[in-house]
């Protein structure tokens, strides 16, 4: 369970690193589970990048991490007790990622995390998270309004997918950041909007993520999950934890159905 130094460290730098937060005999049995999900949906896994959606729903580990509380304190403690559940999912990455973190033009409007767990043993030869610590916004804005306005200097680097010039007159590998190697186990929470990236890749590199936000309160904040999650959002709440007999999966979705979205 994190404690109040660890909500702080995430709120001022937006990640918190969690070492170890796995043993590495539950990570290969996530890992296991995942790689048989992408068989099952006509993926390989093991050659190949890719994304699985909605992997809480389908596995059975994965889902049982969710409710650990290892897991389920985290966001408890970081957006409040009425936290809401955006999804889960697992990816397979290639080669580089560009940097990416952000709304693009539309900044988000409410405070959101995501749990990543690495499922390999990753530093900078390899493909590591590296990220751009007090890149986040919305975390920020949420506690203190001066940020509200405040111009976003990261803006170049939020999704982009080619990213060959930078208007500060370095690469993209040169941009100010910090690595995160990780072993298999580790996870880490980030802000929804920090900026990543990974370079120096090699072979394939597997990566779970549960994602959060905090219950939409005001008006705007409703506003703005409702067109989001009109125009194709990735908030995959599935439809069986809003009738599951666990109180903590009804509990996660439930702030979605009070909006009238519907889990899918």
């Amino acid at each position: 369970m994190i404690d109040t130094g660890n909500v702080w460290h995430c709120i001022a730098f937006g990640f918190l690193p969690l070492p170890g937060l796995l043993t590495r005999g539950e990570a290969l049995a996530i890992r296991e589970e995942l790689e048989r999900l992408g068989r099952e949906r006509g993926q390989a896994p093991r050659d190949t990048a890719g994304r699985l959606d909605d992997v809480a729903a389908a596995g059975e580990r994965v889902r049982a991490l969710l409710l650990d509380e290892r897991v389920y304190g985290i966001p408890a403690k970081i957006l409040g007790h009425d936290f809401t559940y955006e999804g889960s999912d697992a990816e397979w990455h290639v080669g580089d990622t560009p940097w990416r973190g952000g709304g693009g033009v539309e900044q988000r409007r409410i405070a959101a995390i995501k749990i990543s767990f690495f499922l390999d043993d990753l530093d900078e030869t390899n493909g590591c998270l590296r990220i751009v610590p007090g890149g986040h916004r919305a975390v920020l804005e949420s506690i203190d309004s001066r940020w509200v306005g405040v111009p976003d200097y990261l803006f170049p680097i939020r999704n982009r997918s080619a990213q060959a010039e930078l208007p500060w007159g370095i690469g993209p590998q040169q941009v100010p950041h910090l690595p995160l190697p990780s072993r298999l186990g580790d996870a880490c929470v980030l802000a929804d909007d920090l900026p990543c990236a990974a370079y120096g890749a090699a072979g394939v590199r597997r990566e779970l993520s549960f994602a959060f936000m905090a219950n939409p309160v005001s008006g705007h904040q409703k506003r703005w999950v409702k067109r989001r999650n009109a125009m194709g959002s990735a908030i995959n709440a599935p439809r069986a934890f809003a009738e599951s007999d666990d109180p903590r999966l009804r509990k996660m979705v439930a702030p979605l159905l009070a909006m009238g979205i519907e889990p899918s």
